[in-house]
């Protein structure tokens, strides 16, 4: 969703409107791994729910490049201009 990096501006109501309403004995969550490397996310999730647990999930780093990669590929038309310009056709040629 983004909300502590991207959409901060929109606001706690907005974001409070976007999950789902959950009963008593369970809980909600969203995945934005952004949030990791974005120092204002952390200070500012902290800031909104103090007691905050957070579930890390890693990845075998080299699966997480590959997937990314391809991401990138499909989303980003500049990332696929700086690969031409690069001559790079695969994510092996990525690599070196």
């Amino acid at each position: 969703m983004g909300f502590f990096d991207k959409r901060w501006d929109f606001g706690l109501d907005w974001y409070l409107d976007k999950l789902p309403n959950v009963a008593d004995d369970e809980i909600t969550f969203e995945k934005t791994p952004k949030y990791f490397v974005y120092p204002p996310a952390l200070e500012r999730i902290a800031q909104t729910v103090p007691r905050v647990k957070f579930i890390l999930m890693l990845c075998n780093p080299i699966d997480r490049a590959y997937s990314d990669f391809h991401h990138k590929l499909r989303k980003s038309g500049r990332f696929r201009i700086a690969l031409n310009k690069r001559g790079i056709t695969d994510f092996d040629r990525h690599l070196y």
